[in-house]
């Protein structure tokens, strides 16, 4: 077995193995490739995965990172994962430790006045989502951050959106489903029919509950529903804190996902319509000029007045 099919299967067994972060209709996404056919088709893109190749994306921002005059543009973009690995730039993926390096590049360029998070996710895994939404909060003391929705803002890409002082979203955004989710696969009768009868070999009561070859027990049901309400309570408060709304709010939209950017702002969850994302960066850059000139004006003729850039 290659690296890159081993590397395969580790990643549909954490999509289908752990909690996470992202609606049910995709949640199965990982199994649409077959074993087979997944394993013809990576090792066709193999000579496309040499790590000089990854280390050399590194070097460019992952194709996640662009300058588009005094504005940093950072995708956060495809399933989100803590760590990079040689699958992102094949399938799409985004990592939270990529996205950090991403926005403290944008804080450390002089050139750089403000950064705006290009999202278009369907959400991921929690293991470092909060991490990067604190940090991103912090960022934000030191320069203006802002998101835009385009078009799928879902799931912790939604948390990752909402941590911007402004969210805007396009006229086909999908917004919200702020919620956990978890899924076991009881393959017990499939195995039967097929002939298959699997031994665990185990130490610890509760190391092998969550077997796919066999029933999923009352008790251990119990206790990953335990696990999804502590980190749905995580997810939500950490959404209600950065939209300033109350967390029995957010926990009230019971995971809704929301069409458009006019049903986003009903619900709260965006602040305005984008039409355009080359648009939005012009009206961003004339906000931020004009910022730049009123101060310039105040230094010269003090007033009471307060500005905002947004």
């Amino acid at each position: 077995m290659n690296a890159v099919t081993r590397g395969f299967r580790q990643l549909t067994q954490r999509f289908t193995a752990e909690p996470v972060c992202l609606p049910a209709i995709l949640s199965d996404t990982p199994l649409a490739i077959s074993q087979r056919k997944g394993d013809l088709f990576l090792s066709s893109v193999q000579q496309q995965q040499e790590k000089p190749a990854f280390y050399q994306e590194a070097q460019n921002g992952f194709g996640r990172y662009r300058l588009d005059g005094e504005i940093a543009v950072i995708g956060v973009v495809g399933a989100l994962f803590r760590r990079p690995s040689s699958f992102d730039s094949v399938f799409g993926f985004t990592s939270y430790q990529v996205l950090s390096f991403l926005i403290n590049k944008g804080l450390d360029d002089s050139q750089v006045k403000g950064i705006l998070l290009d999202v278009d996710s369907f959400g991921g895994e929690l293991q470092g989502l909060f991490d990067l939404n604190d940090e991103i909060r912090e960022a934000r003391k030191k320069k203006p951050i802002w998101s835009v929705i385009n078009d799928d803002g879902l799931a912790a890409g939604y948390l990752l959106a909402s941590v911007a002082s402004r969210i805007y979203a396009t006229r086909t955004a999908l917004t919200g489903s702020v919620g956990i989710l978890a899924r076991h696969l009881d393959q017990s009768a499939f195995d039967a029919k097929e002939g298959l009868k699997w031994t665990a070999i185990f130490a610890g009561k509760h190391k092998n509950d969550f077997s796919p070859h066999q029933p999923l027990s009352e008790e251990a049901k119990a206790r990953l529903q335990k696990l999804i309400n502590q980190q749905f309570d995580l997810l939500t408060k950490a959404v209600a804190q950065n939209r300033g709304l109350s967390q029995d709010f957010i926990k009230s939209l019971e995971s809704k996902i929301f069409f458009g950017a006019q049903e986003g702002m009903k619900a709260g969850l965006v602040d305005r319509e984008a039409k355009a994302l080359s648009a939005l960066i012009a009206r961003i850059k004339a906000k931020n000029q004009s910022a730049t000139l009123t101060k310039q004006h105040q230094k010269e003729i003090p007033c009471k007045t307060n500005y905002q850039i947004m």
